[in-house]
């Protein structure tokens, strides 16, 4: 019996008299049922020694997260999505022809708000440039390249779900096209080259998604888990997914797994009748032909495929990239479809992170180019030398257009266009809202934010426009707060260090403290690490790796506290008195009555991740809002005290006073209005 992949749904192939449960498979739930908030779980699979299976969702909102294939016995894990409908809902997993059924829970009814999107856009760079956030999927329709479609995503640097943006001016406009697109989190991008209304999106959580009509309406064509590539091979196309190689051969209508592989496929290309992939565990796989089959060439099992570029002049000629733990990118090449292989020279003093990010081979020449962290670089004989040239910041993707002087490269602050062979950059994406916000203060019409890569930004007239901090260095995430008695001082704490502004948001000061320094990896994830005593103004406090520091004189000059809670992570103080004080660390969770001279930890028995955020209520001091690192699915969301006590019970009883509240990701802030 063998099995299909048609717009996401299952068709079985029976041989004669065979049944539809392959005989000896079995799982070990019929079923489950979950909550509108959503979940995980594992199902075991039992077959006989040596037998082959796929677990694959029917259903959108189940994700198979894990043990996507398997010979023999094994399992798989699945996570559902929150229920933001108000109608219970079924759907179900196949594996070897048994189903398993997840029912799950009404949601509540929606919160009668609308959202308008307001920014960061256009943001200041050079004099001439206008930068976004994190763009690192492309399409371009060749025969009018000002119809071009772009994506962010997760699969190589930082997280990004901003969907997909069209412009068909080359990039003077962009206009998002996200209906029907329920996994903004979109890794690859492929535009039929005869018609441009046909585009496919391989997302991180759900797979592949075709739109017939340039991508205002999507609907989901095979539910293959994360898919971060699409290649042509003639007539058919390739994709990487979480479940392997997988073809369509009618324009991303219907797939089916041409070669299933025990690790996510994280990369393939194709020319000339040669294909390649490679996987999260390190193996490239080359096809030779056609109707050839698959083999396995190389492998690395210590880091992961990132890149793959073929030479279409010279199909026997493919360069990959492979990345570590430790993120340094080394590249390697073959002359003779992987019979061989040997490390590439790459240019000296390449990248401060090491190797190259990306790279692409010039479609009409041997020209192979590669872009790092700052620079792009070209060679014409296998590496032995390079031409470099400067480029933007942060490169994770480069396309080379025929003709070989326009390039375009994908990068954290967008995508940059040069038509002089890199001599020259100009922004293509100005427009476009994807920048990676982990932090925003508001007062009347300015706004100050954090976001992945760059200095402070602000807005002074709602989002109309938007300034950028110039003079302080560059960071990672980060916190944002403006002086709620005070708005001229505002502050901001990242990987770049603490700042503060006393005219309004507009320009910044570093404070320099070498104890507090800049926030740490793990604060990365929280926003909540500045906090101002609502009753004292004057008082500001920061969470650091070092601890919690206190300035008395509006956030100019900080000292230690000395209160030995490090590393601190999340700080929050009661709006009813100065002394209560809320800190998350990454060891617990702390409260003190006292001014910090004594402090009694929170016990959360149902949530062991991380607290990210922490809301004291204006109105009643025993209502608290903490929000977890992780969704609801995995323990996380947001929990409620509506006592004040420190015990936490488990959120599995209606009673307890802290209580789960649906979110589809991580919570990076909570708020409660007065």
């Amino acid at each position: 019996m063998r099995h299909f992949i048609i717009s996401g749904l299952i068709a079985w192939l029976l041989a004669p008299g065979a049944s539809l449960a392959q005989t000896g498979y079995s799982i070990s739930l019929a079923s489950a049922n979950v909550t509108a908030f959503g979940g995980i779980g594992t199902v075991y699979v039992t077959v006989p020694s040596g037998s082959a299976w796929s677990a694959i969702s029917a259903t959108a909102w189940i994700r198979v997260y894990s043990g996507f294939n398997g010979t023999g016995s094994g399992s798989f894990g699945y996570s559902v999505s929150p229920n933001l409908t108000q109608s219970a809902r079924t759907g179900s997993v196949t594996v070897g022809g048994q189903t398993f059924t997840i029912n799950q829970g009404a949601g509540a009814a929606p919160f009668p708000i609308t959202w308008t999107p307001v920014g960061p856009h256009h943001i200041p760079g050079t004099p001439t440039d206008q930068q976004s956030g994190k763009l690192q999927a492309l399409a371009i329709y060749y025969n009018n390249p000002n119809i071009m479609y772009t994506a962010g995503g997760r699969f190589l640097g930082p997280f990004n779900e901003t969907g997909v943006f069209k412009t068909v001016d080359g990039g003077v406009s962009w206009t998002p096209v996200n209906s029907g697109l329920v996994d903004p989190i979109v890794n690859a991008l492929w535009v039929d080259q005869t018609n441009p209304n046909v585009v496919l999106a391989g997302t991180d959580e759900q797979g592949i998604f075709k739109s017939t009509d340039g991508g205002q309406t999507w609907n989901l064509a095979a539910n293959l888990g994360a898919t971060s590539g699409f290649a042509l091979d003639g007539t058919t196309l390739l994709a990487a997914t979480a479940y392997g190689i997988a073809v369509s051969s009618d324009s991303g209508s219907t797939w089916s797994i041409l070669h299933a592989t025990s690790s996510t496929v994280w990369a393939v290309a194709a020319t000339g009748g040669v294909a390649v992939a490679g996987t999260q565990n390190g193996t490239i796989l080359v096809r030779t032909s056609a109707r050839g089959s698959w083999q396995t060439v190389y492998s690395n099992s210590s880091s992961g495929v990132v890149y793959l570029a073929i030479d279409p002049l010279e199909p026997q000629i493919i360069y990959v990239g492979f990345a570590g733990h430790n993120g340094v990118v080394v590249t390697l090449m073959t002359r003779d479809s992987g019979n061989t292989w040997s490390a590439l020279t790459g240019p000296n003093g390449v990248s401060p992170y090491g190797g190259l990010n990306a790279l692409a081979v010039a479609p009409n020449s041997h020209v192979l180019y590669g872009a790092s962290v700052f620079n792009i670089y070209s060679t014409g004989d296998g590496g032995q030398t390079w031409t470099t040239t400067p480029a933007p910041y942060d490169n994770r993707l480069i396309v080379v257009l025929p003709g070989q002087t326009t390039i375009i490269l994908g990068s954290d602050q967008g995508l940059h266009k040069s038509t002089d062979s890199g001599k020259t950059w100009t922004s293509l994406s100005g427009s476009i809202y994807s920048s990676i916000v982990t932090s925003v203060a508001v007062r009347g019409s300015t706004l100050s934010t954090r976001a992945q890569d760059f200095s402070a930004l602000g807005s002074l007239d709602g989002g109309s426009s938007w300034i950028n901090g110039g003079g302080i260095d560059v960071g990672e995430n980060g916190a944002s707060l403006i002086n709620p008695a005070n708005p001229n001082y505002c502050y901001t704490y990242s990987s770049a260090g603490y700042q503060y502004s006393t005219d309004g948001c507009q320009s910044w000061q570093s404070v320099s403290v070498a104890e507090l320094g800049a926030i740490g990896l793990g604060q990365n994830c929280c926003s909540d690490t500045i906090a101002v005593d609502p009753s004292n103004p004057s008082v500001v406090y920061t969470a650091s790796q070092a601890g919690v520091f206190k300035s008395v004189d509006l956030g100019v000059t900080m000292t230690n506290t000395n209160w030995g809670l490090a590393p601190a992570m999340v700080i929050a103080v009661s709006p009813f008195s100065s002394k209560s004080i809320y800190v998350a660390t990454s060891l617990g969770t702390y409260r003190t009555q006292d001014g910090g001279s004594t402090w009694s930890p929170l016990i959360f028995a149902a949530a062991p991740v991380l607290v990210n955020t922490i809301a004291v209520s204006p109105k009643d001091p025993n209502v608290v809002l903490f929000g977890l690192l992780q969704p609801p699915a995995y323990g996380g969301g947001v929990l409620k005290s509506t006592d004040g006590d420190l015990h936490c019970i488990s959120r599995a009883d209606s009673r307890a006073p802290f209580r789960p509240m649906a979110i589809r990701h991580h919570c990076a802030s909570v708020r409660m209005g007065s």
